[in-house]
């Protein structure tokens, strides 16, 4: 309830009257309970702040600040926190009510108590005027008499700290125009210390709460928190109140730091002395206030702030809480200077380009100023105005990525970091080229990245001046736009169709699609060019563990799925690349399971739950120089790799003896690229196929799945040239990790096999020119991954013109293959269907059918003659193309005896006749030609392979010519 002057006044005691009466000079007119006045030492002496504040150290660094309210017999206000809110330009302190003493207020609860910077001090004249109290409720309503030890306050928040937990208020509530506001807490938030001091630092957005530790006084902290002689944590909270993902939208905690068995999971930790009373971030200090005792001296504390901004250093080392690993830092070698008794909390305060803090104290409030047991040590009953440091703001803007180079009409796009130091305003960034542009065009004050995206359209105009401002600090660079040469593409068919250009270019580094390219008779397999070697997909099939990849074909068929009975490895072949001492490796495959959780079947893995996804052959392996006896494979683990951690290595050439896994073997660490909170497990793979991928390049071994990276190494370091990689594994609990092979032998493993489907990964069918030994890797797995998935047939082209001035591009072909099978067409016998290659020729296999009272007279593509004639045994190309067809071949046959008289003359042939030699012109080549004697009996028969014959030395008779529809009687 807000009182005010006028409810006094009509109380029915005179004295209480009186009292007030007598108190009406020093209560302001807006009715607050508390006051802003002078206080005596013991009631009776003048305070002198300033001789009291330059007896100490601090003295030639500090100033009087504004008088600390509620400090009055009767008010009891011990006052403990303070902090600073610029966007408000208000001041808040928090304390406790001492109830030993009488009180006047009629208030016991804890408070907190707001200044208005803007406006002066009546007593000390100096900014900081007394303008709102809030009497502080628990969260349910009930009254607050917490110590509050500290208060700090975010753009959206007020939290006061006490108890090992942080209670959160919406600063909405004391922004009212009330002056006497009673309002409860919205949440207590636990924290992993005792919770005796907080402050937030606005310029980095970290809210710190620490602890007090003297075991001699009995204020003790957890076992956990000591170390040597250091005895206590201050913890630090990145916030964000944004709305951003991830945070809360209440109290802008990280999500995933909330509800820990230690309490709230922080960013950071400071390992500090004990006695601590208030820690702020302070310009780049981290400033600390160190007390114990109404007689004995303070301290305050200056260390540099390694833990971000401009002098960010090494962490100390990493504790382990909440099942999460936290950095620390030691605050260690102070500059530290002596100070008045009982200072409390401190406070960040900016004045142009000087910090400032703002130090309160306990020592003149009523609880150890005015009881007569007490000894008054040089009292302070105001704040004291400590400068830190004086700063230079400043932006600085990494150059090493300001020179662009693309193509006219073209894009070319770089990442900048920008960095901000003392600034109070966001940083915003202007172009003065239209076709220099930057986004976003405003980061935080602290700095970020920008993407600077170059477009030019003309040879001239390409330079463009960025500025970065913040305020009145500004800076420019200057961005240099280079028109790149692009590199010269060729197109070469090689036989077939290309639906596109055969003549373009295209710029350094970018990646286009290429157009469809059909041959009749031919699969494509791929791209070839100008001396490099080009990737041509990757073929399924199962193996056996003898099997070197050598010998098998590295080109791509059309994807046909194979099923594996978990007895033999499944298999897809991988390829390499590489280009002037560059490697490119890559190997994938698809593969399918109804329920991906539940591949395990093999009873001595069962407990493992891990899958070996990609492989190499003991001998041979994929050698990062060689890829003879490599494979990709998919089975069950090995009984004796149970894979239960995730243990992120890659073995390069150091197996046992006995080719087991141990912690001792573990020579090189490497990087998961996501962390366990975000690791996939099998069973969040969907039912069905799922495509995976492994490359290496630049010494960095990636995994895919899907086109989308799951994990990465470290570069491999000078062993690369000399070391095989081993294995992949993927566990179901723990994600995916890289180890060691296991079993007697990693040709032929213990237990079953991958049981599922798999099929080919043709998908990369494309040129790489040059390297490209970057994170890009994952964008062309992923286009790639998109058009296997989707099945468009899409090609893509990645040039680097370091490599390539100029690039042409080769077709490369398969010839389709089809059958020739054999119809006896009415015959006996049995022949074998032969495989034929388009545009290879190869003779018919002769004719091994036989029928009774007939003659073989060739062959034809219809049963009844009226197709296309071959002859027994002639050369063929070509009856086919059409992939995987079958071409049929009847036999043709005629009777061995023909009666005469059943068949007209046609005489359509011309017969010359020199003594006993006979010339047969006008024959239809591809024909059979007959020759019967009187009786009807075939003497002689002969496939037509030009117009014209010759007989000669038939012995004299009458004789019947048959040539198709031709039919003569020839008397010799």
């Amino acid at each position: 309830m807000k009182t005010t002057l006028w409810s006094f006044m009509f109380l029915p005691s005179l004295k209480l009257f009186v009292a007030m009466a007598l108190m009406v000079f020093i209560i302001p007119v807006y009715g607050l309970k508390y006051t802003q006045v002078a206080i005596k030492k013991n009631q009776t002496t003048t305070i002198n702040n300033a001789t009291n504040i330059n007896k100490y150290g601090y003295g030639t660094m500090s100033s009087v600040g504004f008088t600390q309210p509620g400090l009055l017999k009767g008010q009891n206000v011990v006052i403990q926190g303070i902090d600073y809110s610029e966007d408000l330009k208000w001041m808040f302190l928090c304390g406790y009510v001492d109830p030993k003493e009488n009180l006047t207020t009629g208030n016991t609860n804890s408070v907190v108590f707001i200044l208005d910077m803007t406006q002066n001090d009546p007593v000390t004249g100096n900014p900081g005027k007394f303008i709102k109290e809030v009497i502080l409720q628990t969260t349910t309503g009930g009254a607050y008499t917490g110590h509050a030890g500290g208060i700090a306050v975010t753009k959206n928040n007020l939290f006061v700290s006490s108890g090992g937990y942080l209670y959160r208020m919406a600063l909405s509530k004391v922004t009212v125009s009330a002056t006497t506001i009673t309002a409860r807490f919205d949440e207590a938030i636990r924290v992993p210390v005792n919770a005796s001091y907080c402050s937030f630092d606005d310029d980095y957005s970290v809210l710190w709460v620490g602890e007090f530790e003297y075991a001699a006084g009995g204020y003790t902290t957890d076992a956990s928190h000591h170390n040597g002689s250091y005895t206590a944590w201050t913890v630090g909270y990145k916030i964000n109140e944004t709305g951003a993902s991830g945070y809360n939208a209440s109290n802008g905690f990280k999500t995933t730091s909330l509800g820990g068995a230690s309490g709230a999971t922080p960013d950071y930790i400071l390992w500090h002395c004990n006695k601590t009373q208030g820690v702020a971030a302070i310009a780049n200090k981290i400033m600390l206030s160190q007390s114990y005792g109404r007689t004995n001296a303070s301290s305050i504390h200056t260390y540099t702030n390694k833990v971000y901004g401009p002098s960010a250093g090494s962490r100390s080392g990493t504790v382990s809480l909440n099942g999460k690993t936290i950095p620390y830092w030691t605050l260690s070698s102070p500059n530290q200077v002596s100070a008045a008794p009982m200072t409390e909390g401190l406070a960040k305060y900016r004045s142009g380009n000087t910090y400032y803090m703002y130090i309160a104290s306990e020592s003149a409030t009523y609880k150890y100023n005015g009881a007569t047991t007490s000894l008054s040590t040089d009292p302070v009953y105001c704040t004291v105005k400590y400068k830190v440091a004086s700063v230079t703001p400043s932006i600085t803007v990494d150059p090493t990525s300001l020179t662009m180079s693309a193509l006219l009409n073209g894009t070319a796009t770089t990442t900048i970091n920008v960095t901000g130091a003392y600034l109070t305003n966001n940083i915003s960034i202007t172009s003065n080229n239209v076709v220099v542009s930057v986004s976003p065009a405003t980061i935080d004050k602290n700095g970020g990245t920008v993407t600077v995206t170059y477009k030019p359209v003309s040879t001239t105009g390409n330079s463009a001046t960025l500025t970065f401002s913040s305020g009145s600090t500004t800076t420019t660079v200057q961005v240099t736009g280079k028109i790149s040469e692009p590199v010269a593409v060729t197109i070469n068919p090689n036989g077939g169709t290309y639906n596109g250009n055969t003549s373009f270019d295209v710029g350094d580094g970018k990646m286009v699609e290429l157009s469809d390219i059909s041959r009749t008779g031919y699969d494509f397999i791929g791209w070839g060019g100008n001396g490099s070697k080009y990737i041509t997909g990757y073929q399924a099939y199962s193996s056996t563990a003898g099997d070197n990849c050598a010998t098998q074909s590295f080109e791509c068929s059309t994807p046909t799925a194979v099923a594996f009975n978990g007895t033999n490895k499944a298999v897809a072949l991988g390829t390499d690349y590489k280009y002037k001492g560059t490697n490119y490796y890559t190997a994938s495959v698809w593969a399918k399971m109804d329920d991906w959780k539940n591949y395990n079947t093999d009873t001595e893995g069962t407990a493992a739950k891990a899958m070996r996804i990609f492989s190499c052959s003991e001998s041979g392996g994929w050698n990062i120089q060689s890829i003879t006896g490599c494979y990709i494979a998919l089975h069950c683990n090995h009984a004796n790799k149970l894979g239960n951690r995730v243990a992120t290595n890659v073995r390069l050439n150091g197996e046992t003896s006995t080719n087991t896994y141990s912690d001792a073997e573990e020579t090189i660490v490497t990087g998961v690229g996501q962390s366990l909170s975000s690791k996939k497990t099998w069973g969040e793979l969907t039912s069905g196929w799922h495509m995976f991928t492994f490359t290496y390049s630049g010494n960095i071994v990636r995994f895919f799945i899907d086109g989308v990276l799951m994990g990465k190494t470290t570069a491999f370091g000078n062993s690369v040239n000399s070391g095989t990689l081993r294995n992949i594994y993927y566990h179901e609990t723990n994600g995916i990790f890289l180890g060691a092979e296991a079993g007697t032998s990693a040709t032929s493993p213990v237990g079953n096999y991958f049981k599922g489907e798999m099929k080919n990964a043709c998908f990369l069918n494309s040129y790489m020119a040059g390297s490209d030994n970057t994170a890009n890797d994952g964008d062309q797995i992923k286009r790639m991954y998109n058009s296997q998935k989707n099945n468009d047939g899409k090609i893509y082209l990645r040039v680097r013109k370091a490599n390539d001035a100029s690039l042409t591009l080769k077709a490369l072909w398969r010839a389709y293959t089809y059958t020739v099978a054999y119809d006896a067409n009415g015959g006996s016998g049995t022949m074998a269907a032969v495989s034929h290659t388009y545009d290879v020729a190869k003779t018919l296999t002769p004719n091994a059918f036989t029928r009774a009272d007939y003659n073989f007279t060739g062959w034809n593509t219809k049963a009844d003659g009226t197709g296309t004639a071959y002859a027994d045994g002639q050369s063929v190309s070509n009856l086919s193309s059409v992939q995987g067809a079958t071409v049929t071949l009847y036999a043709q046959w005629e009777k061995t005896t023909t009666d005469l008289n059943e068949l007209p003359l046609v005489d359509a042939l011309q017969v010359v006749r020199t003594g006993k030699v006979l010339q047969i012109i006008g024959l239809q080549v591809g024909t059979q030609l007959s020759l019967y004697d009187a009786s009807g009996t075939m003497v002689w028969n002969k496939a037509v392979s030009t117009p014209s014959i010759t007989l000669d030395n038939l012995p004299k008779g009458v004789y019947f010519l048959k040539n198709s529809n031709s039919f003569v009687k020839i008397i010799f």
